[in-house]
């Protein structure tokens, strides 16, 4: 059953037999803890953007990447980029700042139709190119976002929508550790290690249909490193 924010907070409010007034201040702490988690450790697809309304700066290799359209958000993990000419894709590999000075030392073009082959990130915002942009070429980046927030503006949110029990048991981690409440869940006196163990049971699910959805079958590997609970499937 997908959820909103209202009945989100209902539901914690009931898991954790605390009032909804008592939580107020936790709300947005949980949101913040069982998204994180929930977008790192599922990689979905819905989190995947596509920018390309940016360009390069002639005789500059710095590049600061663009807020992915439609999003108000950043890169949390950058897929590709290509360089667009005349709608026509040149992908540009990436590679380290050490090749890049290397390779190509200088900040100005080898020449006016020079186009970036190379490409290293400096921090989370921006890159370098090798050899440096000859002229304004567009930008295209494809990468993983953050979603807006849940939140009373932001009803809903693909965690709510598809994955609502995933999302439901991350929150109780948080919440039995901001309670302080280690007591009974069906009278188990470890309650936050209880949600712990279901998350990570249902993740394991979640998991097999992310990877379905994306065409991610046993024998398809794709360039992002798959994470631990992904390699963990078929142990338990």
């Amino acid at each position: 059953m997908s959820l909103t924010y209202t009945t989100w907070k209902t539901a914690i409010a009931n898991l954790t037999v605390v009032g909804e007034t008592a939580l107020a201040d936790m709300y947005p702490l949980a949101i913040d803890y069982a998204e994180g988690r929930c977008y790192r450790d599922l990689d979905l697809l819905d989190t995947e953007v596509r920018d390309a309304t940016t360009t390069t700066t002639a005789n500059t290799r710095t590049f600061t990447l663009p807020t992915p359209s439609g999003t108000g958000s950043y890169y949390t993990i950058i897929d590709g980029i290509n360089i667009v000419q005349s709608n026509s894709r040149t992908p540009v590999t990436q590679t380290t700042q050490e090749y890049i000075d290397f390779i190509y030392p200088s900040n100005v073009a080898p020449s006016a139709s020079s186009v970036p082959a190379y490409y290293a990130m400096v921090d989370q915002d921006s890159l370098i190119w090798g050899p440096a942009p000859g002229a304004s070429y567009t930008v295209e980046v494809a990468g993983r976002t953050r979603p807006v927030a849940l939140s009373a503006s932001n009803t809903t949110t693909i965690l709510t929508d598809r994955y609502s029990e995933l999302f439901v048991a991350a929150s109780m981690v948080f919440a039995a550790g901001y309670l302080k409440n280690y007591g009974s869940q069906a009278d188990d006196p470890k309650m936050a290690m209880s949600w712990e163990q279901l998350y990570l049971n249902l993740l394991k699910t979640a998991t097999m249909d992310n990877d379905r959805s994306s065409g991610q079958g046993d024998t398809w590997t794709t360039n992002r490193a798959s994470s631990a609970i992904s390699n963990q499937r078929g142990a338990a």
